[in-house]
């Protein structure tokens, strides 16, 4: 349910998508065709587009949408941690960028499908991340910053929380838009009942 919240954030961003991911190393292969471009170097590219000082601030933000939903299938997970995308993700999250913010969360909420991961950003000062969206005021940055909340809950069977993500989410379940009010209210719900079995 999450993800699919989410995957439909993505899809409708204005920038080219890469959905229709690979399940198996044998649909990879099929579907690249016997001189199609290797994943990992497609990766591997656009990384160096990515980090090139010289590419345009619109040509970053598509590049990141596309590592998003690369993100979502764990066929890629081995070329991510080999070609440090996770911390790529991490740093778009602490610019002041907040095309590249959204990207990234979303990035980081399809990895969070993965306990490791999961493990790999909260270690990263996630908290803190999720804590300074959902005070953002910013629509599409709470609701993706909820998204990874409830994926790692979903994932992990914990919920993370501090008095400030609590105090932001108890705000949200009055908020305007039904998506985020619903959101803040299930994690109040799953918070309580963590601190209750805890």
């Amino acid at each position: 349910f999450v993800l699919l919240i989410f995957s439909t954030f993505i899809v409708s961003t204005p920038y080219p998508s890469t959905r229709g991911m690979f399940t198996s190393w044998s649909d990879l292969r099929r579907r690249q065709g016997k001189h199609g471009t290797p994943r990992y170097s497609h990766i591997q590219q656009l990384l160096s587009e990515y980090s090139d000082r010289t590419t345009s601030v619109q040509h970053r933000q598509q590049i990141l949408a596309n590592l998003a939903n690369f993100a979502y299938d764990p066929i890629n997970y081995d070329f991510f941690l080999r070609l440090s995308v996770p911390d790529i993700f991490i740093e778009a999250v602490a610019s002041s960028d907040n095309v590249l913010i959204g990207f990234s969360l979303g990035g980081i909420a399809n990895l969070c499908s993965d306990r490791g991961f999961c493990r790999y950003f909260i270690q990263r000062d996630l908290v803190s991340v999720l804590e300074r969206c959902l005070s953002s005021g910013r629509t599409r940055l709470i609701h993706s910053a909820l998204t990874v909340l409830l994926q790692i809950a979903a994932t992990t069977s914990e919920v993370l929380t501090s008095a400030k993500l609590r105090e932001s989410c108890i705000a949200l379940i009055d908020h305007t838009d039904h998506r985020i009010a619903n959101m803040a209210n299930i994690y109040m719900i799953d918070s309580d009942s963590s601190k209750t079995t805890s």
